[in-house]
């Protein structure tokens, strides 16, 4: 199943069945980023489409596009390019990796928060409990957090 095939229906279902209202409905709350990773032994494969980030061993990817991102939604809107799922593999040996929105793209901007938010990452004490990670970087990055962000980061020992 397309995620495109899930979209348009939901949002006519959402807008009353509405001549055009489905389309505002996709505007409003259906341009997402998804951004995640499949990893076996072997090989890690990161996929993407929207604006975001994926580090692997300390090597930093970004996914941004001049705040144009490629949402899904836009191809139902049908506004000309065809957008679709992009994606790479690694097949190193994985340390650690991480995918994340754009809401930690000042962080990772600013070149003494990037150090300290790597610094923060290569604690141990991260994956104390489930929110850890969270506690460390609201505690130390809020300020910088000025869009939804979404962090999945993890290490393989």
């Amino acid at each position: 199943l397309e995620l495109e095939t899930f979209l348009q229906p939901t949002a006519q279902n959402i807008s009353n069945a509405n001549a055009e209202g489905w389309k505002t409905i996709l505007r409003d709350y259906f341009l997402f980023t998804m951004v995640g990773f499949i990893a076996t032994p072997e090989e890690t494969c990161f996929f993407y489409l929207g604006d975001g980030f994926i580090c692997y061993n300390g090597k930093w990817v970004d996914l941004s596009s001049n705040n144009k991102p490629d949402y899904i939604a836009y191809n139902l809107l049908g506004d000309g390019e065809k957008r679709s799922i992009r994606s790479f593999k690694k097949t190193e040996g994985m340390e650690a990796l991480l995918v994340a929105t754009d809401g930690f793209q000042t962080i990772l901007e600013n070149t003494a928060a990037k150090l300290a938010f790597e610094k923060v990452l290569q604690q141990n004490k991260v994956f104390d409990t489930p929110v850890s990670l969270q506690q460390m970087i609201l505690s130390q990055f809020r300020d910088l957090i000025l869009d939804d962000a979404t962090m999945i980061y993890g290490k393989v020992d």
